[in-house]
């Protein structure tokens, strides 16, 4: 394993681990060195007690929801602590259906610099397609509108075919694509036909360009506290909104994910 992978790796076991001490912690009545984000863990749980929707769905689902959010939420600072080693990461806590937990799509997403340059490599699955799609905003903690489509199909991607895409920088021969300015995360869907029959693509990301700054100028003085409570912002006042408004979908509930809490949360007034 590279050094690279290495320092991933560490830096996911930290944010579980942070994220685990977190809730427990919270949830246990006890108190936390950050108090800035001890308070947005309060604060976030007040807001939800006083949905209705967290009412009718009942005190397990909530915490689960918010332990969830919790956890992407932190995931999510993680990652903006170290833009100079992306790596794409899933967050199947609080994924919902507008266009995050559709039974037919796998989704993963890396943070970026509109500056940096990248390379993306990996492995065409044999599912039935492959996109990528550029946002100007960190998922989870934002609502990030679509700046550009990479159709790696149309690029003649073919499944099982090894292959690499370099993003940002001078164009360049193969596979290549510019950062539109604002570019803050590459978002991967992964489309099937056939979960039992067909497999996903493996994905992995580098950045190219040296020394790259681990922290963007306008997120640096972000606390863990601010993610939380702006992630708590993105999907209650956002998606669950317009969640509540579409038809259950009941392939969901049979779904062995633990994407369940925020599912029951919505979904338990809509029955």
């Amino acid at each position: 394993m590279s050094t690279a992978c290495t320092r991933i790796d560490e830096h996911c076991k930290r944010s579980l681990r942070a994220a685990c001490i977190l809730i427990l912690g919270w949830y246990a009545g006890g108190a936390f060195a950050d108090t800035s984000l001890d308070a947005a863990v309060a604060e976030v749980g007040r807001q939800l007690r006083a949905m209705p929707e967290a009412q009718a769905a009942g005190e397990t689902a909530t915490h689960r929801y918010h332990a969830a959010l919790t956890s992407a939420a932190l995931s999510v600072y993680e990652q903006s602590r170290h833009l100079d080693l992306p790596y794409f990461a899933t967050s199947d806590g609080i994924d919902g259906r507008v266009g995050l937990v559709n039974p037919d799509n796998l989704y993963t997403s890396a943070l970026l610099a509109d500056t940096g340059r990248y390379r993306i490599h990996g492995k065409r699955g044999t599912h039935a397609l492959l996109s990528l799609q550029l946002l100007d905003a960190y998922p989870i903690v934002g609502l990030g509108r679509n700046l550009a489509v990479i159709d790696l199909d149309a690029l003649h991607v073919r499944p099982g075919q090894n292959f690499e895409l370099f993003l940002g920088g001078e164009r360049r021969s193969g596979l290549w694509a510019a950062l539109p300015r604002g570019t803050k995360a590459v978002l991967s869907r992964q489309t099937f036909v056939n979960w039992a029959k067909e497999s996903p693509s493996r994905l992995s990301i580098e950045r190219l360009d040296e020394p790259a700054e681990a922290v963007a100028p306008d997120e640096a003085s972000a606390t863990a506290g601010d993610y939380l409570l702006a992630a708590a912002r993105t999907w209650n006042l956002a998606y669950l909104p317009t969640l509540a408004k579409l038809p259950i979908n009941p392939r969901i509930e049979s779904l062995n994910v633990s994407n369940a809490a925020a599912i029951a949360l919505y979904a338990a007034t809509r029955r």
